[in-house]
């Protein structure tokens, strides 16, 4: 009963049902139980299940638990998985209709993950994963019970372990000599496993009474998985509703070059895929149904399908965001304001993507140009063609349009946050265009429109590849001349000049953008005092790390004044076997460091709050997505620009006004053991502070040790990190 009344909230406002996805007080057990023992325990129970590990010996056996489960459970514990929603609910619920008295049915766990390619994946040991991309792009019940149900044939059928068992023999025999034989052997087997998933799985399907005739279509989907999630062509008029502004982008867009006109089909050699050609999965399952004779009847649902697709597709909208696919956000949002053209969330993200892409602009390489990723995965040539109208935008161009778009929505939204999307488009037309604006009697202004001149506005058009490695340029030409993709060329100031001089013409500073301006100035004080690339510059190989890191090397910012109000975010903890020259991670050992580590974290008086995923205790859906988001900010703090707009910069802010805390922590810690007489042992650690303010790194320290690990050596080295920080 609940369920059904919440799925017709959903389809009347699905932003108004979004909070169970990201801030919810929900707390599952797969963040809140320890790594090493959930994996211990998969061994336990299987070990004694009816999987062929007699070949392989028990110890061998927990060494490959541990191996397909140790990225699992970071994945589990990352934030990418979403837990307690109704999403994650509806696949669980169409699992147990699948195997309704079927002996693995509890053994088998859905997940929605928050990425957006078109996918889903498994392993032996009951974990199925499905993209939040895969279940807003479906079309029924049927289709998406179908790939629910190749995937858990993988799982039925124990693929993980065959196919261990089968690269044991390859590379135990004559053909560890041959590499290309060997790959080649395992693609040819990892493509038998995918035909018997699919037959397998639409077998289970018929079982269950549901008419494989509606779940065939599936195969179209997953042969064009980078259609857009909407089909069709947007609306201009909701990207921005002045008249010459839209008549320039209906322009622009039919003046499009049809790039995409080109791009070839994808015609690899069948042994070199891991999985069969979409064409050749079809027929065989078309043989299946034609053989078929039973009669189905009416299908009844399951739940809601049309109501949980549609709030996938605005779920879908952040996961494109945080992943970078920004033309395909903004296609879909602008398709969704079609419907809900005064949506507050909508009108936001619309703002959003608008800002990061023209960030994206600045920042771009020739490699940002390829409007093909694979062969020919679309066939929405609309879709195409507002994509390569996007690329072929010159970056001044981008920022001055979206200024206009973002002053627009702002008149048809009260979310104040639209203000501090503003603030950075001014701030980087200033940075990036000083010769377009003036100084005189201390007053910044835009130049007038008589002064204007092709110097001006400079546009890196990115045609000779600058800034490219020769080993990057190699493989760009590469990609462009042989591999069939195809890459948009950037206007150049002529061909955007009509654009310019509308902006320069309409456009006033206002008293609000001249501050906007003056903070990126105080802003850019603050960050130039942090450290730089070179400053927190790490090696991992460990005889370099006792070289240079063995008396500790501690580097401060001149501003540096970490108090307590830190956070760590990130504790990663690695136990390395070496042979010879070579170091293997050794997981178990790894996930039982990493959870002796905790007890250390407990310990510092430095550290106010832990949103580390090794946290194991109160993690909430909220905290798990503070996990993730602050994750995302540090990684984007690597670029080391002292102006960067963050993809869940909203959140970020939100975290800063709620919880507190100024600075957060990245810790690294690694024990190395060699199993050969006299060898060294090297303990080292990493202690990495982000300051939320500036947006730099105020301090690191690089530790090593020649002691063997245990908790008291890497207590010590902690304390030495948190002396000199003080010092």
């Amino acid at each position: 009963m609940f369920l059904g009344s919440y799925l017709v909230s959903i389809a009347q406002s699905p932003s108004k049902n979004l909070e169970p996805f990201y801030d919810s007080y929900y707390q599952p057990e797969e963040l809140n139980e320890s790594s090493k023992d959930r994996i211990n325990a998969l061994y336990e129970y299987y070990k004694n299940q009816s999987v062929n590990t007699s070949k392989s010996g028990v110890k061998s056996y927990e060494d490959f638990v541990y191996r397909n489960n140790y990225f699992l459970e970071k994945l589990n514990k990352s934030g990418e998985v979403f837990y307690g929603d109704e999403i994650s609910r509806y696949l669980n619920q169409l699992k147990d209709y699948l195997l309704e008295n079927h002996p693995r049915k509890k053994d088998i766990k859905i997940y929605l993950t928050r990425h957006p390619a078109f996918n889903a994946f498994t392993n032996d040991f009951g974990n199925v994963y499905v993209n939040i991309a895969s279940v807003s792009k479906l079309s029924s019940e049927q289709e998406l019970m179908a790939l629910l149900a190749h995937e858990i044939s993988h799982v039925l059928k124990s693929h993980t372990h065959q196919f261990e068992e089968y690269r044991k023999k390859v590379e135990s025999g004559d053909w560890n000599k041959k590499v290309e034989n060997e790959v080649l052997a395992r693609h040819v087997f990892s493509q038998q496993q995918e035909y018997e998933a699919d037959l397998e799985g639409f077998k289970l399907l018929m079982n269950r009474g549901v008419n494989p005739n509606t779940a065939v279509s599936i195969f179209e989907k997953l042969q064009y998985d980078l259609n857009p999630t909407v089909a069709g062509k947007c609306d201009f008029a909701l990207l921005i509703n002045n008249n010459f502004l839209r008549e320039y982008l209906d322009t622009a867009y039919k003046n499009n070059k049809g790039i995409y006109k080109f791009i070839k089909e994808e015609n690899a050699n069948d042994s070199l895929r891991t999985h069969p050609s979409t064409d050749k999965r079809r027929d065989k399952i078309t043989n299946l149904i034609t053989e078929d004779k039973n009669d189905y009847g009416a299908y009844k649902p399951i739940g809601d399908f049309t109501a949980i697709n549609k709030l996938a597709k605005w779920v879908l909208i952040n996961t494109y965001i945080e992943n970078g696919w920004f033309i395909e956000s903004l296609d879909l949002v602008l398709k969704l304001r079609k419907e809900n053209p005064k949506d507050e969330y909508l009108i936001k993200a619309q703002a959003k993507l608008a800002l990061l892409l023209t960030q994206d602009k600045y920042n771009a390489t020739p490699f940002s140009q390829i409007i093909n990723n694979r062969g020919s995965a679309y066939t929405d040539t609309s879709f195409l063609e507002f994509k390569e109208m996007i690329l072929a935008c010159n970056a001044p161009e981008l920022n001055m349009l979206s200024i206009f778009i973002v002053d627009e929505l702002m008149m048809q939204s009260t979310d104040v946050y639209l203000k501090r999307i503003k603030s950075y488009l001014v701030q980087f037309l200033y940075k990036y265009n000083p010769r377009i604006f003036t100084f005189e009697n201390g007053k910044i202004a835009l130049i007038d429109i008589a002064s204007i001149t092709s110097k001006s506005i400079k546009v890196n058009t990115l045609q000779p590849l600058y800034n490219l490695t020769k080993d990057q340029k190699t493989i760009f030409l590469e990609l462009t001349s042989k591999k069939g993709y195809k890459a948009v060329a950037v206007k150049d100031e002529e061909k955007a000049w009509g654009l310019y001089t509308y902006f320069l013409s309409n456009y006033s500073l206002t008293s609000d953008d001249l501050e906007y301006i003056n903070t990126y100035k105080v802003q850019r004080e603050k960050f130039e005092s942090m450290l730089t690339k070179d400053e927190i510059s790490i090696t991992f190989y460990p005889p370099d790390v006792l070289n240079k890191y063995k008396k500790g090397d501690y580097v401060k910012s001149t501003t540096c004044t970490i108090s307590d109000s830190v956070a760590l975010v990130q504790t990663t903890s690695l136990y390395l076997d070496g042979h010879y020259g070579d170091y293997y991670t050794n997981y178990k050992k790894s996930l039982g460091l990493e959870q002796e580590m905790i007890g250390v974290f407990k310990s510092a008086p430095l550290i106010k709050k832990n949103y580390s995923n090794a946290a194991l205790y109160g993690l909430t859906m909220q905290k798990i997505n503070y996990h993730y988001y602050l994750n995302i900010w540090i990684n984007e703090r690597f670029d080391f620009n002292d102006l960067i707009y963050s993809t869940v910069d909203e959140e970020v802010e939100k975290f800063k006004k709620e919880q507190d805390i100024r600075y957060l922590l990245y810790n690294i810690n690694v024990a190395s053991h060699r199993n050969i007489k006299n060898a060294r042992n090297v303990t080292y650690a990493y202690n990495v502070f982000f300051d939320l303010q500036s947006e730099g790194i105020p301090y690191i320290s690089k530790i090593a040790s020649r002691e063997k690990s245990n908790m008291q050596v890497f207590k010590q080295l902690f304390y030495l990190s948190n002396f000199y920080l003080e010092k």
